[in-house]
Parts: C-alpha cells; structure tokens; sequence
C-alpha cells in the first residue's frame, strides 16, 4: 500500500511541476484561455500532494507529519506562487479568479494534515 501511494505521490509532484512550467508558458505568450483551467489544475494537485503526503507520513514508520511539514510548506509556496502570478495576470485582465475552487480543496487538505499532526503522527 505504501508503495503504490509513494509513486502516486511521485507522479502527481511531477505533473504539478509539468502544469508549473505549462503554467508559466501560458503567461509568457498570453494564454489567456487558459489560466482558469491552470489555476483549478494546480489547486487540485496541490490538494493531491498534500493529502498523499499525509497518508504516507501516516502509513510509513519512519517519516512522521511534523517531518513533512516542511516539505509541504515548500510545496505549496511553489504551488502558491505560481497561483499568484495566474491571479495577478486574471486581475489585470478583467478575468475572475476561481478562488474558491482552487482553494478550498487547498485548505481542506492542509486541514487534514494538521489533524493528522495533532494525533501525533
């Protein structure tokens, strides 16, 4: 079990890189089609990060929550980053942010980690 969810993790950290950089090309040539459907994207794979995150810190003897916990604040600030330059660029073009979507699976997920923390994990 810990196995398969490790590489679900690896894949999902490695498509939210490929959705980072696609991303930032998207800014770059003005893409604006597209920065809605990469903003949900990356807040649904950070959300997915977080909570695979969780369940191996869970699962694996070794690694606890509090140890990932700095990994995952590094995660989402590159997660975060890239969602701040998607919003500025939607601001200064009139386009609406879909800032409860690509939140709150964000928060819900984060929320779940801090219990899983405050159980001692």
């Amino acid at each position: 079990m810990y196995t398969l969810i490790f590489g679900a993790h690896i894949v999902g950290a490695v498509f939210t890189g490929v959705v980072g950089i696609v991303s930032g090309a998207a800014l770059m040539h003005n893409k604006s089609s597209q920065y809605v459907y990469l903003a949900i994207l990356l807040g649904l794979m950070a959300t997915f990060e977080v909570l695979t995150g969780t369940v191996l810190a869970i699962l694996s003897p070794q690694v606890s929550a509090l140890a990932l916990c700095g990994e995952i604040a590094l995660y989402l600030g590159g997660v975060a980053f890239v969602e701040a330059l998607l919003f500025a660029r939607m601001r200064g073009m009139s386009i609406t942010f879909p800032t409860q979507v690509t939140l709150s699976p964000v928060l819900a997920s984060v929320a779940l980690f801090v219990l899983a923390l405050s159980t001692g994990y």
